[in-house]
């Protein structure tokens, strides 16, 4: 749902400031959660340069690109794209963290690479031409995050009693932190393009950041910290189903014929990723 909300602003204002709006919402969040449930506690040197990493790179620069993938694609192509997440997690915590790989795996790859054909071949009947550069941001997205997940679990390893809670308060603050370097000298007021929407619009907004990012990873990161990082992305692959709904919804965009054969391969992949064999 969330998803919707951050197309609709970045094309309005700008993909940056969509980004830097959200995750200061996100940070502000993760303090509250940390002071309230007193989990406040200073991780080691290395964990808090690990995590300092993961936000910049997977919620900083990863959530940028996706958000430009969202404006290009759309949320509901853009996280089909995002069904290599577990490929790229599975590869990584098997090189890592000694997680198996197995032969369904493989099969999966297969039936992701056909959705990732039938979306860059999805428009070209009628504009001749693949759409091969919006899909790049994205496979740039789900390389950057799928990194920052694996760093942020290399975070976990090192101080297992860390709260999920002040990892993401860490990450979330070192990604404002580099929005705000970022910025400093653009024309992006973080503060100035709230205040032009009505009060309405700015609670919506403030709703959508905060639990479709703070509360969101704050579940995220809980399951993160304890479970098989390959079958945890792909739980969370289910997310173009709803987004292609929300689209239909609130943009009325109807599937095309190539989005549906791209679903049907796409619910395949995610059949014999978890199968097991």
């Amino acid at each position: 749902m969330a998803s919707i909300v951050y197309t609709t602003y970045s094309k309005r204002f700008s993909v940056a400031w969509m980004n830097y709006f959200k995750a200061s919402v996100a940070c502000l969040g993760f303090l509250g959660i940390a002071l309230y449930t007193r989990q406040f506690q200073i991780p080691s040197i290395y964990s808090l340069v690990v995590l300092g990493a993961s936000g910049v790179i997977g919620l900083c620069i990863g959530d940028m690109l996706l958000l430009k993938s969202y404006t290009t694609l759309g949320p509901g192509r853009t996280l089909i794209v995002f069904s290599f997440h577990p490929i790229f997690t599975g590869l990584g915590s098997y090189f890592l963290f000694g997680q198996g790989l197995l032969i369904s795996q493989a099969i999966a790859i297969f039936f992701m690479l056909i959705c990732l054909f039938l979306l860059g071949s999805e428009n070209i009947d009628e504009n001749k031409k693949w759409q091969f550069g919006p899909l790049l941001i994205a496979i740039g997205a789900i390389s950057l995050d799928a990194l920052g997940v694996l760093l942020t679990r290399m975070a976990f390893e090192h101080d297992p009693e860390m709260d999920s809670s002040m990892a993401n308060l860490i990450r979330s603050f070192f990604c404002v932190i580099a929005f705000s370097i970022w910025t400093a000298k653009s024309k992006i007021g973080l503060i100035g393009h709230f205040r032009k929407l009505r009060l309405s619009t700015r609670l919506f907004i403030f709703v959508a950041s905060l639990f479709g990012t703070c509360v969101s990873l704050f579940v995220y990161l809980k399951a993160l910290k304890i479970g098989h990082l390959a079958t945890i992305s792909a739980i969370v692959a289910t997310g173009p189903l709803w987004a292609a709904i929300f689209e239909f919804i609130f943009f009325g965009e109807r599937p095309t014929k190539k989005l549906y054969y791209t679903f049907i391969s796409f619910a395949c992949g995610m059949y014999f990723l978890n199968a097991g064999f």
